[in-house]
C-alpha cells in the first residue's frame, strides 16, 4: 500500500484538477468577497488583522483537512479493488 508521503504528493500533482472552479463555487466567492468587505468596513485595524490571521490559520485546516480526505478516499478505493478482484 501507498505510504502517506506518496499520496500527498500525488494529491498535490492533482490540485489543480481537484480545486477546478466551477460556478456554483465563483458565486460563493463572489458572496465571501462581498461580506468580507463589509465587515471589514466595521472591524479596527486590529480586528483586522486578528481576522486576517484567524482566516489563514482556517485556511491551513482545510489544506490538512483536504489532503487527509484525499489519502483516505484514495486508500479505501485501492481496499476496495483489492478485495473486489479477490
Amino acid at each position: 500500500m501507498e505510504d502517506k508521503k506518496t499520496l500527498e504528493e500525488l494529491f498535490e500533482c492533482n490540485m489543480d484538477k481537484i480545486y477546478t472552479e466551477t460556478d456554483e463555487k465563483l458565486e460563493i466567492n463572489k458572496q465571501i468577497s462581498e461580506l468580507t468587505d463589509k465587515l471589514n468596513k466595521t472591524l479596527s485595524e486590529e480586528q483586522k488583522q486578528l481576522l486576517e490571521e484567524i482566516n489563514q490559520k482556517e485556511d491551513e485546516k482545510r489544506d490538512i483537512i483536504n489532503k487527509n480526505t484525499f489519502i483516505f478516499a484514495y486508500s479505501l478505493a485501492t481496499k476496495s479493488i483489492i478485495e473486489g478482484l479477490k
